[in-house]
């Protein structure tokens, strides 16, 4: 475990083997809140791999779905080989990899700007806990006719309320709003991260808007 710094001071970060769109806040489902906020923490218990999943989908048929690996059966043969051959071409073109720290920070800040939630040390007292499971995120090839890839990200969300109601147990997946051929993540500089930042914004403000929206 590792504390994150900065925005995550209260967020605790495991190490493993390694977005809607922002919408107006609602209300919190839940009618308990103190004066400064309901207490969350959130917890990243898999911070999860950056892939680039392209041959392993490459062959797939136009009527199969091209988004997510939950559920979608690929190659882990030579197109695996061949995906880690590309990975290794994106990553010089990233300053930061990491999937669960930018969704986790999104989260955070959705939640304190609704007002209606205040962070606190995992290990507080009557605090709502909050569970981030990042699966991967990445570069994904979602368009074979064109071979455009998308910047995406799988992850699972829990809320544990702390008053001992019903927790909320969600997988969600997010794509980037953009689409790309390979060439250009390689040869824009830039351009790869600006869609991952993207997408684990979108991840963040997903997730938040669950939690808030929550029934």
């Amino acid at each position: 475990m590792k504390l994150l710094h900065g925005l995550l001071s209260a967020v605790v970060l495991c190490s493993a083997p390694c977005m809607a769109e922002d919408v107006a806040l609602a209300q919190p489902a839940t009618p308990t809140e103190t004066a400064t906020g309901l207490p969350f923490n959130v917890d990243v218990t898999d911070v999860g791999n950056f892939e680039v999943v392209y041959h392993r989908v490459e062959g797939l048929s136009p009527a199969a779905p091209l988004f997510g690996l939950v559920g979608v059966m690929v190659d882990e043969g030579v197109g695996a080989s061949k995906d880690q051959d590309k990975k290794q071409k994106i990553l010089p073109m990233m300053t930061d990899a990491s999937c669960g720290k930018p969704l986790a920070d999104m989260l955070v800040a959705m939640l304190q700007k609704s007002g209606r939630y205040t962070l606190t040390d995992v290990d507080a007292k009557g605090s709502n806990s909050i569970l981030i499971d990042v699966d991967e995120c990445g570069l994904r090839l979602v368009d074979t006719s064109q071979m455009q890839l998308a910047s995406f990200v799988t992850f699972e969300l829990q809320y544990k309320p702390a008053d001992g109601s019903p927790a909320m147990k969600e997988k969600i997946q997010v794509t980037g709003r953009n689409r790309h051929n390979f060439d250009q993540f390689v040869n824009q500089a830039g351009l790869a991260q600006a869609e991952m930042t993207d997408a684990l914004a979108r991840a963040g403000s997903r997730a938040a808007n669950k939690i808030i929206y929550r029934k």
